[in-house]
């Protein structure tokens, strides 16, 4: 498929979901944006690089977040569904949260596919992000976090920032713009299809 028709086309999609999922009170207010960052990983002898994320969001209008997306702006790697080399902590972030009504942190989990099955037509490259949801403790409509994962696959700036974040809230999906690095396509030879494909599995 010709990358710039895509491009208009998830464009086109996002615009026009954001249009129809945003909460009344949210109108005029929307505030969701982030920065990527790359450095070399703590874990040398298995991850090359360690990609953190911090968001900051602010969306009246809605109770509690459900999840958050990043999209990698990877549909055009062709080996990114079957050998993404992605791994995580067994706490990936914490953002603020609350817990019957006091100030708490929530921790997240995360994983890699290619599609959010809780938002049709989104079947693409990302990185979800899911609360633990532990003793009650849930991010609210206002808040901010920061969220990491490991790869090998080593990072470049990022193009297109709009609509790069997704935030989930029941029915509401908002989509937000995402500055800094992302993972670069970088497919393995025949040779190395093997071990890359243990590794993933093992770490997913």
């Amino acid at each position: 498929m010709n990358r710039y028709r895509f491009g208009w086309s998830v464009s086109l999609f996002l615009i026009s979901w954001t249009m129809l999922v945003l909460p009344s009170g949210a109108q005029g207010q929307y505030v969701f944006s982030g920065t990527s960052e790359a450095q070399p990983s703590g874990y040398p002898e298995l991850w090359d690089w360690e990609y953190c994320i911090t968001l900051t969001w602010d969306v009246p209008g809605i109770s509690t977040v459900s999840h958050f997306d990043v999209l990698l702006q990877l549909e055009e790697c062709p080996c990114v569904c079957d050998f993404f080399s992605f791994a995580a902590l067994d706490v990936a972030g914490t953002s603020t949260g609350e817990a019957e009504g006091e100030p708490c942190t929530v921790e997240y989990w995360a994983y890699f596919t290619c599609q959010d099955p809780s938002i049709p037509g989104l079947d693409v490259p990302l990185v979800k992000f899911e609360p633990l949801e532990l003793c009650g403790c849930f991010p609210m409509y206002q808040g901010s976090g920061t969220f990491c994962f490991f790869s090998n696959w080593p990072p470049i700036p990022i193009t297109d920032p709009d609509s790069l974040l997704v935030l989930k809230s029941g029915d509401f999906v908002g989509f937000g713009e995402l500055t800094g690095v992302l993972p670069s396509c970088t497919c393995p030879t025949e040779t190395e299809e093997g071990s890359w494909s243990g590794v993933k599995i093992l770490f997913r």
